[in-house]
């Protein structure tokens, strides 16, 4: 199950930009992150914003798919001694 989607949400372009904004929010991404958001969701036409506000949706619920954060993951857990 994932943490946050579009389903449910208006069509309007400012309605898809608000509720991925609102998500990122919610998950303490920075203004600038945020910013970077919605101006690359505005920089073409509609297909590209909902492009865009998908791929951060997506990256938002990655870290909890299988129920672990991705910090969770540490590189160094991994390397071999």
């Amino acid at each position: 199950m994932e943490k946050y989607s579009l389903d449910g949400v208006n069509g309007n372009a400012y309605s898809i930009m608000a509720s991925v904004a609102a998500m990122m929010k919610a998950e303490g991404k920075s203004k600038k992150e945020i910013d970077e958001y919605l101006a690359e969701a505005k920089s073409q036409d509609y297909n590209n914003l909902i492009v865009v506000s998908l791929n951060v949706v997506e990256e938002l619920n990655s870290k909890y798919r299988n129920g672990h954060d991705e910090e969770d993951y540490s590189e160094d857990y991994y390397e071999e001694d």
